[in-house]
């Protein structure tokens, strides 16, 4: 579908980097943020169902570590998605009462493919992942900043940061966004100060500065300290690990 060529977004714009295109933070460099996947919608044969698969461009990439790491992203970002809910729902309990919105994840499954009647696109002991996305459409949240501010996941975007200390900030945040105030996201990435894919601490605090110029309602609620994008720190914690330019 045309319309999922958001989910694709991050992989054209990295393609741009890797060849000299100038962005206002530098780009992840990261497996998961680079790697190029295809996204497609496909029938479940027999039924009318719908489902979302994420593959690998190239059959050869296509391994079971890759799939390892979209699952650990994903369970990781509903973790602190319960969290920042719960946050949320508790502040609304404080000021009156009224029903609160909510970040909702769609978690994939992966899986060996068996037999493939399209060996171009993936083929026998492949691994790949398929989503119960419900949506024929995407909506980008936040990617390079150049997104229409959405305060529900610029918030979420803001509260992960802080709430671990500078030491995973959230990636390409998109889904769907029902209308209902609740948004729903596909495929996130997390950049992480640990781990084989580590992103230095100056790289994220840049680009936290670019996707979060500016602080809504919801941020004020739990990080008061952060005025603008011009405090140039991730947030108003002072322990935060990415308010120290040494670090």
């Amino acid at each position: 579908l045309a319309t999922y060529g958001p989910f694709m977004s991050r992989f054209n714009l990295a393609r741009r980097a890797e060849s000299g295109s100038k962005f206002p933070f530098t780009w992840p460099d990261t497996d998961r943020v680079c790697m190029p996947h295809v996204f497609m919608r496909a029938r479940i044969e027999g039924t009318g169902r719908y489902v979302l698969l994420q593959i690998c461009a190239s059959v050869a990439d296509q391994k079971l570590h890759r799939v390892l790491a979209a699952l650990q992203d994903c369970k990781e970002v509903v973790q602190y998605a319960a969290n920042f809910n719960k946050f949320i729902a508790e502040t609304a309990q404080d000021v009156g009462g009224f029903e609160s919105p909510q970040v909702k994840v769609c978690a994939p499954v992966g899986c060996r493919v068996l037999d493939s009647k399209i060996p171009q696109l993936t083929g026998r002991d492949s691994h790949i992942l398929v989503f119960d996305y419900p949506s024929a459409e995407v909506t980008k949240f936040i990617l390079d900043g150049t997104e229409e501010f959405h305060e529900l996941s610029q918030a979420f975007f803001h509260h992960v940061a802080w709430a671990t200390n500078g030491n995973a900030m959230l990636f390409d945040l998109k889904g769907a966004d029902p209308g209902s105030g609740d948004i729903l996201l596909v495929d996130p990435c997390i950049l992480r100060t640990d781990g084989e894919q580590a992103v230095k601490d100056s790289v994220k605090e840049t680009a936290f500065e670019v996707l979060h110029r500016n602080c809504g309602q919801l941020c004020k609620a739990f990080d008061p300290s952060r005025r603008s994008g011009k405090v140039r720190r991730m947030c108003g914690v002072p322990a935060c690990g990415l308010s120290h330019p040494g670090r």
